[in-house]
């Protein structure tokens, strides 16, 4: 446990709070719980207007691509490779940023539930091998991660592809 977070946490102890502890640390406890759902909720979100964007862009190309490439202006290809790889390098950073969230909400989670009669996060996450066995669970950040990275595959080679083809060496 982050000996920060556990020299921290606790601003009073139990003998020298004046209100009624262990009802005010549950009730802490759950409000906490509740804005860890918030952070996930809007990562889902978040995922969601990334997949669409994304979408979005690819099908501007495909919606074309069947009548020939003479119609796809070169720059236009490369407009739409371009903000593809910004959009997915920008997707993939906001993903990391909100791993690093929950990792630091579960980590004051587990040192709460310490204090808890039960620590069902924290067994949770150790029945689940810490997220370090795959075969008992795989973090869905890392899963979360590799969708923006097969945006990013495809914009760079549809640039590098454009790029070729405009210098006359692809076709």
């Amino acid at each position: 446990m982050n000996e920060y977070i556990q020299t921290t946490l606790f601003a009073a102890p139990r003998e020298a709070y004046p209100g009624k502890y262990d009802a005010d640390l549950l009730e802490q406890y759950k409000i906490y719980v509740a804005s860890a759902e918030k952070v996930s909720d809007r990562r889902h979100t978040g995922n969601a207007f990334f997949l669409a964007i994304n979408t979005a862009l690819v099908s501007l190309i495909g919606f074309r691509w069947p009548e020939g490439d003479k119609h796809l202006a070169p720059t236009w290809v490369m407009a739409i490779a371009l903000s593809g790889i910004v959009l997915s390098v920008a997707w993939r950073l906001i993903v990391g940023s909100y791993r690093g969230l929950n990792s630091g909400k579960f980590a004051v989670i587990h040192a709460i539930e310490e204090r808890l009669p039960l620590r069902l996060f924290a067994c949770e996450w150790e029945a689940l091998g810490g997220g370090k066995d795959r075969r008992k669970y795989t973090p869905l950040s890392h899963v979360e991660q590799t969708v923006p990275l097969v945006f990013l595959l495809l914009y760079l080679m549809m640039a590098l592809w454009w790029a070729l083809r405009s210098m006359g060496i692809a076709q």
